[in-house]
């Protein structure tokens, strides 16, 4: 039981700095330069024989998103965001915590839980890929770079 309980405590205490590390890393600016679910839909069949008008408009939500979209997480877990909704943009506020490899995200003004497997995390980039019923999608790559501390 003592060993058991030494065991514990060990992977405790090897595994708390490691998920602080990683807030602390994560603690910034980051501006989204990738979505892999903008391809798959930008080439999918419905998309190449989409009428004028809704190509456009999809060309016009891309656009807003790889120019716009960014995560800002700040100390404390509270965080701002960039959303799409109706073809606008939206900042949403957010409370955000890690825990493992998955990062957890909860908006304060609907009641909303997103989550994202953590793929990378290093001083200038950030992989996130978006978990649907509690697992990583492939094909929902976000791929964001820092721009500020």
């Amino acid at each position: 039981m003592n060993k058991f309980i030494i065991n514990c405590t060990i992977s405790f205490v090897l595994l708390l700095p490691i998920h602080s590390m990683a807030q602390d890393q994560l603690t910034g600016k980051w501006d989204l330069t990738y979505f892999s679910a903008i391809d798959k839909i930008e080439f999918s069949p419905a998309m190449q024989l989409a009428d004028t008008a809704t190509y456009n408009q999809f060309l016009r939500s891309k656009k807003i998103i790889l120019e716009q979209f960014y995560y800002h997480f700040f100390e404390g877990g509270r965080m701002e965001y960039c959303d799409i909704e109706n073809s606008e943009l939206i900042i949403r506020e957010a409370f955000w915590s890690i825990k493992e490899d998955v990062l957890t995200i909860t908006e304060l003004k609907r009641p909303l839980e997103r989550q994202a497997k953590l793929l990378k995390l290093s001083g200038d980039e950030l992989e996130l890929s978006l978990m649907i019923d509690g697992e990583a999608s492939p094909d929902s790559k976000l791929v964001f770079e820092r721009m500020e501390q």
